[in-house]
């Protein structure tokens, strides 16, 4: 059996460990919330450098889209003053020969609002048979713009 005089102490140090528990528990807290607030931090830290890093990649991106649409333009308009060029020459070459200027199509056109003319003429291009002989009807239908 044990003593009275054990029960005492054990009674004190039981009153010692619930005094340390009661002044120590809000500074564990206190530690556990700060310890948290850090991990928050570097996540919250760690998530916006992402996002930065991304931003500057897409502005990277935005800036050689620019030059790379800059250079084509510079490029199609050297290429439309080049095409202007030898279709001036190709003019030049047709007077000095003697040869007949068959009417340009544009392929994107509307064909009908092109008259019989130019129909056959563009139908003759294709490469389709019995065209001269053809109305303005069969002409369409042959070319596939009905």
């Amino acid at each position: 059996m044990i003593d009275d005089s054990v029960y005492v102490a054990l009674n004190f140090i039981l009153k010692v460990i619930l005094y340390s528990l009661s002044v120590a528990s809000p500074l564990i807290v206190m530690i556990l919330m700060m310890y948290g607030y850090e991990r928050y931090k570097k996540w919250k830290s760690k998530e916006t450098k992402e996002a930065e890093r991304i931003i500057v990649k897409m502005n990277n991106q935005i800036k050689e889209d620019a030059l790379t649409c800059d250079t084509l333009s510079n490029r199609k308009t050297e290429l439309q003053l080049e095409c202007e060029k030898l279709e001036k020459q190709k003019l030049d070459l047709h007077a000095e020969l003697g040869i007949e200027e068959q009417p340009e199509v544009d392929e994107n056109e509307d064909y009908r609002n092109l008259n019989i003319k130019a129909l056959k003429a563009l139908a003759k291009q294709k490469g389709i048979k019995r065209y001269s002989k053809m109305n303005k009807e069969q002409l369409l239908d042959a070319l596939g713009a009905i």
